[in-house]
């Protein structure tokens, strides 16, 4: 088959022969002579360039025939496809499955939920993604089921759920179809962790392309963290986590020996783990392409120097939308220390209880239904002006509603409506959370205290026009201008 990326055969086989840790997600190679396709970072001895094929996506590469490796283990590696790389429609229902795999989709569910005819999007996705909705689904899913197999110590059974197949033996046959191998086979190939039965963690190992500016990334969410339900220790993030009816915790540390994000999930969660494994790689920034960021960001004489020193630099998403939401209206006007003062105040009085092993990690992140509930003079007692405790109130109900839709297929623009709506959110409320909450890549928040200190000016219209330079990585462009400041000269 001919290789079908935006490299020439004879530079995606460099790329694999230098084993390019930059190019992981983007790039994956089926070898002819085994039935095997691999990642660029495979630690296997290169096959000759006669027997090799080039593929953009894991997912193309099955449909065509290829196996993932053991050793390399492409389910690992980051996504393929980033928001400016194909159409609005196709990116859409991408994250959707992403996140949603558990979901019993079919063709007909997701046209009718992205607004468009069933015909209109599988013609789109073959067009730009040279799969149906349907395979492409049905390879997510096989890729997370590869990827517990591998990583995890849960059973057949509760990963073939946790993959969002609907029964063991359905789950078994599409598994051996694609891979010539049952499940129970590939796990005996693998070195699964062994633990104590009352050891409940599921550990899993997340890949990212290099560079990652890990020290950046959890530092940012160490200033931020609203401690009790979430916080840094000694370079671990530690945070609880409420999803419908299933309560846990996790945890992500940096791997330096085999380069990958280290992902602890408390066994409470098992069942919803490729929900909670979605949302860590979104909230860790591990999708992004540094090098296709920096080559717009580093033609700026302003921030060209940043650019070169940082690399790496992640912008940080969130794991719940509703919690950042409320962290960024305390933030309106007000240092981020002071912020995030008041955010531990909110969770210790409107958080539940919940026990980790983790000190300090006491407390569920306060829920919509909860906080709709509350009095605006109670909220406005943790110290804030009434107004902006009613405006808590309004979104939490607005959540607990359905009126704000901060999934990751969302659609910008009417999510930008709906916000502008809520008494006492303005444009840079809005900008912050499309930034944070659903990981756009673009958003700028021009009246930005930290952003007209790093430019020296407070023209809004200048600094706007500044931006249109940085489009569309504009939200990296925004952590470059932080970073050149004292951390609490920035009010975000």
């Amino acid at each position: 088959m001919e290789n079908q990326t935006r490299f020439t055969s004879e530079i995606a086989y460099q790329i694999f022969e230098n084993r390019d840790r930059r190019f992981d997600g983007l790039i994956f190679v089926g070898v002819t002579s085994t039935g095997i396709y691999c990642r660029p970072i495979c630690p296997a001895p290169k096959p000759k360039f006669s027997n090799c094929t080039f593929y953009p996506s894991a997912v193309l590469a099955e449909q065509a025939g290829f196996r993932p490796c053991l050793r390399c283990k492409p389910e690992r590696s980051p996504y393929s496809y980033n928001a400016e790389d194909i159409s609005n429609l196709v990116y859409r229902a991408t994250q959707k499955i992403e996140h949603g795999i558990l979901q019993d989709w079919t063709l007909e569910d997701l046209a009718a939920d992205l607004h468009v005819s069933s015909r209109h999007l599988r013609r789109s996705f073959l067009s730009e993604l040279g799969v149906t909705p349907v395979k492409y689904l049905q390879s997510i899913r096989l890729l997370r089921a590869k990827q517990l197999l591998g990583d995890s110590n849960l059973s057949v059974t509760q990963i073939a759920f946790a993959s969002g197949f609907k029964s063991v033996r359905r789950f078994n046959e599409i598994f051996k179809q694609q891979y010539h191998l049952t499940p129970s086979k590939i796990r005996s190939k693998q070195k699964v962790q062994q633990e104590a039965p009352e050891d409940r963690t599921i550990h899993l190992k997340c890949g990212f392309r290099m560079p990652y500016d890990w020290d950046y990334i959890i530092n940012y969410l160490d200033g931020r963290s609203s401690h009790a339900a979430e916080l840094v220790k000694d370079g671990v993030y530690y945070r609880t986590v409420q999803l419908g009816g299933y309560k846990g915790w996790y945890s992500v540390s940096f791997s330096e020996r085999d380069l990958h994000l280290a992902v602890q999930v408390s066994y409470s969660l098992h069942r919803i783990i490729s929900e909670v494994i979605a949302r860590v790689k979104r909230q860790f920034d591990v999708h992004a392409d540094p090098m296709k960021i920096n080559s717009i960001l580093e033609k700026d004489p302003f921030l060209s120097k940043s650019v070169a020193a940082h690399t790496g630099l992640r912008s940080a998403g969130s794991f719940d939308s509703f919690e950042m939401l409320v962290r960024v209206i305390l933030g309106q006007r007000i240092s981020v220390k002071a912020a995030t003062t008041l955010m531990n105040r909110y969770v210790s009085k409107f958080g539940e209880h919940f026990e980790t092993p983790t000190s300090g990690l006491e407390r569920i992140s306060p829920l919509p239904q909860v906080v709709a509930k509350a009095d605006p003079g109670g909220v406005a007692a943790l110290g804030m002006p009434l107004k902006r405790a009613e405006t808590i109130i309004a979104v939490a109900k607005a959540f607990a509603n359905g009126n704000l839709d901060f999934s990751p297929d969302a659609d910008i623009e009417q999510l930008k409506v709906e916000l502008e709506k809520i008494p006492g959110i303005g444009p840079w409320t809005v900008q912050y959370m499309l930034m944070r909450g659903v990981s756009w890549p673009d958003a700028f928040p021009v009246s930005d205290l930290g952003v007209q200190k790093a430019l020296g000016t407070k023209s809004n219209k200048d600094i706007a026009a500044i931006s249109q330079a940085w489009q569309p990585y504009r939200s990296y462009a925004t952590h470059h201008l932080w970073k050149m400041l004292v951390p609490d000269d920035s009010n975000t």
